[in-house]
């Protein structure tokens, strides 16, 4: 999920907004969660509900947060929990790409100009 901090977003941000909000409100996520959570909370970990993701509980930098990270990715890697999710949330883009192909056309036709301008003035000013 990217992340875009101005307050106007682009028909970009607005695609990856939505299949992200999908891919939350499906039941693809709630069972990997589900188990995800269970796999953690066995090895003496606690899911972090405060976050948008799937990530457990971390404690301050140091040695317990390797740790915590490591138990975090053993259990997504033993319930191939990544790559089913992403795939998810890739066929929602491509839907929202088909739905939307012209606004997106129209926003890299503005985003190529703007990269051809920066090339110009790097171009010209010794950058």
């Amino acid at each position: 999920m990217g992340s875009n901090g101005s307050s106007k977003k682009s028909p970009v941000d607005q695609g990856m907004r939505e299949s992200f909000e999908a891919l939350k409100a499906s039941s693809e996520f709630a069972s990997t969660l589900k188990e995800w959570t269970s796999c953690i909370t066995s090895k003496g970990l606690t899911p972090n509900t405060a976050e948008n993701y799937m990530v457990p509980s971390f404690p301050p930098a140091g040695e317990e947060q390797l740790r915590v990270a490591a138990i975090d990715v053993e259990c997504k890697e033993s319930l191939n929990t990544v790559q089913p999710l992403a795939d998810f949330e890739a066929r929602q883009q491509m839907a929202y790409t088909d739905q939307h192909e012209s606004e997106l056309t129209e926003y890299r036709a503005q985003v190529d100009k703007v990269i051809a301008s920066a090339r110009e003035v790097l171009a010209t000013r010794g950058g």
